[in-house]
């Protein structure tokens, strides 16, 4: 169970950062997974405040991440434990967006991502971008679907596959254009810390 916790924050993870613009948002997602791994469908709820993010996970098991993209950390809480695992995320530039919400598409193109054209989710006309980066001596092909008239939200549904046979799509719903207070994202100070997740698997 432990090691699908694990696994299940790495692919949220992953989801959550293939693009990231700055700004004060929350919603709802659900991430499936297919690939070598066994792995039940995640979902919960994502906020967002500038370079702040914390991804509440309510299946396969209650589980929040806190991540600081300016300290580069990100903490996972095991709240039945009041346990946390530490991860440094000082690579993530390597495979994350960053976009101003002025100027996305001029962004996404400059960091390789091609316009396809737009398709409607959820009610949002959604412009599509894909992208295909090697990393680590793999390639990852992601594609985006991104709300037009919501600026501040990433993406509607993200896709992300690599060489590995590994597939991640996920979806985002209910979401909010509203300001999110500071003690969402704070490190729990009576929680202890067990490693990091890479260290228990």
């Amino acid at each position: 169970m432990c090691k699908n916790i694990i696994l299940g924050f790495e692919i949220v993870f992953l989801s959550a950062f293939s693009y990231i613009a700055f700004a004060d948002w929350e919603g709802s997602f659900e991430v499936n997974y297919t690939g070598k791994q066994s792995i039940p469908k995640v979902v919960g709820q994502m906020r967002m405040k500038k370079d702040k993010i914390r991804i509440d996970s309510t299946a396969p098991a209650q589980v929040s991440t806190l991540v600081n993209l300016k300290l580069k950390k990100a903490w996972t809480l095991l709240h039945a434990q009041k346990m946390l695992m530490e991860t440094n995320v000082s690579n993530v530039e390597a495979y994350t967006q960053f976009c101003e919400t002025s100027e996305i598409e001029a962004c996404l193109k400059k960091r390789g991502f091609k316009k396809l054209g737009s398709e409607n989710i959820q009610d949002h006309k959604c412009d599509i971008y894909e992208s295909e980066t090697k990393t680590d001596g793999k390639t990852r092909h992601v594609k985006l679907w991104h709300p037009t008239d919501l600026n501040e939200v990433p993406a509607l549904k993200s896709i992300i596959t690599d060489t590995d046979g590994n597939k991640i799509e996920t979806v985002f719903s209910n979401i909010k254009i509203t300001p999110q207070a500071d003690n969402y994202f704070a490190v729990p100070k009576n929680y202890k810390n067990i490693g990091s997740p890479q260290d228990l698997l």
